[in-house]
């Protein structure tokens, strides 16, 4: 059964424009299993874990799932988008480039190095509230 047979939906929760999602995935490598928390504001909101395996790689999205009822600003360029990318150490990038003056942004290459569970870096814990 693929993975995301298995995930669990739970009910969705608002989330203002602005505010702080903070996402974590965890292997565990005595039960087999990743953990995956989502904390909004420093407070987790969600958790659910899977015996599914090691990955072959990885993505990650915040997504609009079911009774969509909010407001989403009109979408307008961004000459300053480049500033906002991180890359984590090790990963390559080319420069990002738009032929619209910010609206649509590409980059033509990222580079991720092979590595191994755990091997990352990992924040301690999710961002306090301000």
């Amino acid at each position: 059964v693929p993975a995301w047979v298995k995930q669990q939906a739970n009910n969705g929760i608002p989330v203002e424009e602005g505010t702080d999602l903070f996402i974590t995935y965890k292997y565990d490598e005595t039960t087999k299993q990743f953990t995956q928390t989502l904390s909004i504001d420093g407070k987790e909101v969600s958790r659910q874990s899977l015996a599914v395996g090691k990955g072959t790689r990885f993505n990650t999205a915040v997504e609009v799932q079911r009774g969509f009822s909010g407001t989403i600003a009109a979408h307008s360029a961004d000459p300053g988008f480049p500033g906002s990318l991180r890359v984590g150490r090790g990963i390559v990038a080319s420069e990002p480039v738009t032929a619209d003056g910010g609206k649509v942004w590409t980059v033509d290459e990222i580079l991720i190095p092979d590595s191994k569970y755990g091997s990352a870096r990992a924040a301690a814990s999710p961002p306090k509230a301000s």
